[in-house]
């Protein structure tokens, strides 16, 4: 469910920023009828609109778009003198939409600091959880909202909470490969290798989506599940230095992937010599096969590099 918190206020910002409090009638909310005026002025960050219809009567919680509120509104955008007054008015902090979602989810979706540091300084309820677990920690972690983030552990966030998936804010953070964030996590308890519904770790994600530095800090702080298909990964992708760190925090040189590959056979396609070179120092093993029968000599002759195929010959690569 983090992508309903990133849109949940879609239909609302597609409203004209132009428009007043005095304007709101011209404007269709998404169900055909117009949203509240104290709703329009909160979301375009209209001050004097809105302290006017507060002092004349006007609902701080009535519904716009979505079962969004006022204080919804307001949290989306960057303007937290506007989130304050509304919370000076007595708007419903724990308020949810149609989703289940709060104003500090919307806040800490968006990225929006001010505005999350306001809503937990009046009480906002940081581990309040959407019907499918999902609470503002773990949206902020998707999003890749550092500061955000440290905000919410530092407003005891349990670190340890999973959405619909079983997923993690260590594992949303490993969506992005976002270190800072995961640095954090981890500091405030996070377990490194918990696992989602399927299986799936940080680690395996990071590593998965790209990001391979990212995968190789995880392995320095102990994960485990993937970290072979890790070392192989990188090989392929030529990438020796990361290889270099990941066999220095006690992967096997010789571990395989899901394909029975090894991090030489990597190497070899790679066409870097020096980098195949240093794995054979390491002693790694040059007569090993994958499931297709193919040795890192086979990999080095299929991907034109005869230098490297010489190499391996010389060293009995067969």
């Amino acid at each position: 469910m983090i992508v309903a918190i990133a849109v949940v206020l879609l239909g609302c910002l597609a409203l004209s920023p132009g428009v007043s409090a005095g304007q709101v009638d011209d404007v269709p909310s998404r169900g055909g009828t117009s949203p509240p005026a104290i709703f329009t002025a909160a979301l375009h960050g209209d001050l004097d609109a809105l302290t006017a219809l507060i002092a004349a009567g006007a609902g701080v919680d009535e519904r716009g778009p979505g079962g969004a509120t006022p204080l919804m509104a307001a949290a989306q955008e960057g303007r937290p003198e506007v989130l304050r007054v509304l919370l000076e008015a007595d708007a419903g902090i724990e308020a949810r939409d149609d989703e289940g979602i709060t104003s500090l989810m919307v806040a800490a979706s968006a990225g929006r600091l001010d505005n999350v540091r306001l809503l937990l300084a009046h009480g906002a309820n940081p581990n309040a959880a959407m019907p499918d677990g999902t609470t503002a920690l773990l949206a902020a972690a998707y999003g890749g909202n550092n500061e955000v983030v440290g905000l919410l552990l530092d407003g005891k966030a349990a670190v340890s909470v999973t959405d619909g998936g079983g997923r993690t804010p260590l594992i949303g953070a490993a969506f992005s490969g976002n270190i800072g964030i995961m640095d954090r996590l981890l500091a405030a308890g996070a377990t490194v290798d918990a696992a989602d519904r399927d299986g799936l770790t940080a680690l395996t994600y990071a590593a998965g989506l790209g990001h391979l530095d990212a995968a190789a800090w995880l392995v320095e702080r102990g994960a485990r599940t993937g970290r072979d298909d890790l070392l192989v990964t990188a090989a392929f992708a030529g990438r020796a230095e990361l290889v270099s760190r990941l066999l220095d925090a006690g992967l096997p040189i010789d571990a395989r992937d899901r394909q029975g590959r090894t991090a030489l056979m990597g190497a070899a396609a790679s066409g870097d010599l020096t980098f195949v070179r240093s794995l054979l120092e390491r002693r790694a093993d040059p007569g090993l096969y994958d499931e297709d029968e193919r040795s890192a000599l086979t990999w080095a002759v299929r991907e034109g590099h005869p230098d490297v195929a010489s190499a391996l010959e010389a060293v009995g690569a067969r």
